[in-house]
């Protein structure tokens, strides 16, 4: 069980995002709400995320879920197809 909290703090720690966060689309308690991202249905509710850097985001692959990240301003940073992660 994960939250969208700690997936994003992990999304971050791997792209070195230690900017401000900007905004977001659910309440910090939503964020906090822990779920099964295993297979199956998609269990976590919706969100984005801006932070100064990155705009992150659920991704969804076969039911299991986890977060991806693209920057926030246009960059030459190579992005992969969603599900071939």
């Amino acid at each position: 069980m994960m939250s969208w909290d700690e997936f994003i703090e992990e999304e971050r720690e791997f792209f070195g995002d230690s900017s401000k966060k900007v905004f977001c689309t659910l309440t910090p308690e939503e964020m906090k709400v822990k779920f099964d991202e295993d297979y199956g249905s998609p269990n976590g509710k919706p969100f984005l995320f801006w932070s100064e850097e990155r705009v992150y985001f659920p991704v969804t692959y076969d039911g299991l879920e986890y977060v991806k990240s693209v920057p926030r301003n246009p960059t030459e940073e190579d992005f992969v197809h969603l599900g071939s992660w």
